[in-house]
């Protein structure tokens, strides 16, 4: 490099190893400082008082159509909101409707089963014998009168169904 030649670090003296680092910003005469503190007011204010004045647009000024479809997009927001808060409200009142099914459901299946018992235990097979045996003349059947025989089917007999001559 050549002697006083400027570098990105500083001036270059010559000598080894000998920079002067600029970084610092240079001082300014009182007077100068005092006009640029002036000059920026001026501009500020300036910007102020032209867009009061409307010589100036404004940065952020809407037409009459954005105003017209950012107010259609908000009721349309709103709506859809109202529409959702309708939709949640029905679907909370239909599961607390189906919770309230599904414990009937349960007291109903309780109290059956303890009826069901009842009726059990209610059976007086010993009666059911003596009305049968006194009342109607019925009897037990003697060995020689039951016929035995397999089927397929082992829950019911059909009346249908033809019983083998053995």
């Amino acid at each position: 490099m050549n002697k006083g030649a400027m570098s990105r670090y500083g001036t270059y003296t010559g000598k080894p190893h000998n920079y002067q680092y600029g970084t610092a910003a240079p001082e300014l005469e009182p007077e100068k400082i005092r006009k640029a503190k002036q000059e920026y007011i001026k501009s500020r204010d300036g910007d102020v008082e032209a867009l009061v004045a409307g010589k100036k647009k404004a940065r952020h000024e809407f037409g009459v159509l954005q105003v017209v479809f950012l107010s259609l997009a908000l009721a349309a927001a709103l709506v859809s909101l109202v529409f959702y808060i309708v939709q949640l409200s029905a679907n909370h009142d239909a599961v607390t409707k189906v919770e309230s099914l599904k414990k009937e459901y349960q007291t109903l299946v309780q109290d059956n089963a303890l009826i069901e018992n009842e009726i059990l235990k209610s059976i007086n097979y010993t009666a059911i014998y003596e009305y049968a045996t006194e009342e109607l003349g019925m009897a037990l059947p003697e060995k020689q009168q039951v016929i035995r025989y397999d089927s397929e089917r082992r829950e019911y007999v059909e009346k249908a169904g033809t019983i083998p001559d053995e």
